[in-house]
C-alpha cells in the first residue's frame, strides 16, 4: 500500500470518528486557532481532570474519545481566556448544567465556545442570585439585579446569532467567511431555569 493510500485511509477514519469541536472567535470576529485559545482542560463535575491538557488546530479544538479517561465521561470545558490589556481569566463552560459528552460514533458536534462560556456564566449568576435572595432577601442591590437582567437579555439576543453561527460552523470553513446574525422581532425575554442539574459548589 502506498503512502498516499495510507494517508487517505487515516483521513477517512478520522472523518468517521466521533468528535466534539469547539470554535472560538476574537474581538474582530476572527476565528481563533488552538494556539490563540491556549490549553484547554476537561474536568468532571467533581473537578477531577478527565483528559490531558488539549491544544487545538487552526480552526479550534477537536475532542475525541481517545482524549478522555473514559469515552462515556461527562465533562466541563475550562479555558484560559486571554483579555487584552488585562491578562487572562479562567472560564468554564458546562452546557447549561448538562455537561458535554462525545457524540455517538461516526458523528460530530460543533459548539461556539464564546456563547457556551457566556451561557454558563449567566446561568451560574442567576442561580447565585436566586440562592442569595432566598437566604437573605434584599441582599442584592437593585443596580446588581439590573446588571444581571441585562446579561440575561444579551444572552437571549445572542442565542439566535449562535444558532446561525453553529449552522455555518457545520459547513466547511474558509478564511474571511462571514457570520451573520438574525433578529427576531417580538421574541420573549430570556428567563433562566429555576435550577440546574449542575451544582455551584466550586
Amino acid at each position: 500500500m502506498s503512502a498516499a493510500q495510507i494517508g487517505n485511509d487515516a483521513t477517512a477514519e478520522k472523518a468517521f470518528m466521533a468528535t466534539l469541536q469547539l470554535a472560538a472567535f476574537g474581538q474582530d470576529d476572527n476565528r481563533l486557532g488552538g494556539t490563540d485559545i491556549g490549553e484547554v482542560l476537561l474536568t468532571t463535575s467533581d473537578g477531577d481532570l478527565c483528559s490531558r491538557p488539549l491544544v487545538g488546530h487552526e480552526q479550534g479544538l477537536d475532542i475525541q474519545p481517545a482524549d478522555l479517561t473514559s469515552p462515556e465521561v461527562a465533562f466541563l470545558v475550562n479555558v484560559r481566556w486571554a483579555m487584552p490589556e488585562f491578562g487572562y481569566l479562567w472560564l468554564q463552560a458546562d452546557n447549561g448544567g448538562q455537561l458535554y459528552r462525545i457524540p455517538r460514533s461516526g458523528s460530530a458536534q460543533v459548539w461556539n465556545l464564546n456563547y457556551e462560556l457566556a451561557r454558563t456564566r449567566v446561568l451560574w449568576n442567576s442561580q447565585l442570585e436566586q440562592a442569595s435572595g432566598a437566604a437573605a432577601p434584599g441582599a442584592i442591590s437593585a443596580a446588581l439585579r439590573a446588571r444581571l437582567a441585562r446579561a440575561g437579555s444579551l444572552l437571549h439576543d445572542a442565542m439566535f446569532a449562535n444558532h446561525d453561527r453553529r449552522s455555518h460552523l457545520a459547513r466547511p470553513w474558509t478564511p474571511g467567511s462571514g457570520w451573520p446574525s438574525r433578529r427576531h422581532a417580538g421574541a420573549s425575554p430570556w428567563r433562566p431555569p429555576a435550577q440546574s442539574p449542575h451544582t455551584l459548589s466550586r
